[in-house]
């Protein structure tokens, strides 16, 4: 008579495929995709690589926040920045621009989702980056 259930191999195989699952599907189930606090970490690691370029190549950079398209552009680069569908994103109405020695003119971008709020502060003699929540 046969013996009845499954073998070791059997169900490690079964776990190994529900794991890579749980790491396809995590990301967009559950989560809901990209989360106020990674659109807004997003926005300022585009800030920081504007700040670097400036420094870099020893020139001033100017960048523009399109709120629409949640889009970071500089120096002929386009960031889009992914973000929750019903976020707010509100620049102060000027350009954000990096001078050569990576000082800045002083610029904060807000991002709202319902009541939780986030902004981004570009200091304007270091060009020191701040995200407060």
């Amino acid at each position: 008579m046969p013996a009845s259930g499954f073998t070791l191999f059997e169900l490690l195989l079964v776990i190994a495929i529900a794991a890579v699952l749980a790491l396809v599907v995590a990301p967009t189930v559950g989560l809901g995709g990209a989360t106020l606090g990674s659109a807004t970490r997003a926005f300022a690691a585009a800030f920081h690589e504007a700040r670097n370029v400036a420094i870099a190549e020893n020139r001033d950079i100017e960048v523009i926040v399109d709120a629409a398209s949640s889009t970071v552009r500089f120096a002929g680069r386009a960031r889009v920045i992914p973000r929750p569908r019903d976020t707010v994103v509100a620049a102060d109405g000027r350009p954000l621009r990096f001078l050569a020695d990576g000082s800045a003119n002083g610029v904060v971008v807000a991002l709202a989702r319902g009541q939780d709020r986030r902004t981004i502060e570009v200091e304007a003699l270091t060009g020191r980056i701040r995200v407060a929540p």
